[in-house]
C-alpha cells in the first residue's frame, strides 16, 4: 500500500506542476 500511496502523491503533484518528466516517470 506504500506504493501506491507514494504513487497517488506523484500524480497529484504532476497534475499540479504539469511537469514533463514526471510524465517520463510513469
Amino acid at each position: 500500500s506504500g506504493k501506491l500511496s507514494l504513487t497517488v502523491k506523484v500524480n497529484q503533484f504532476c497534475k499540479l506542476r504539469r511537469n514533463l518528466m514526471c510524465l517520463l516517470r510513469k
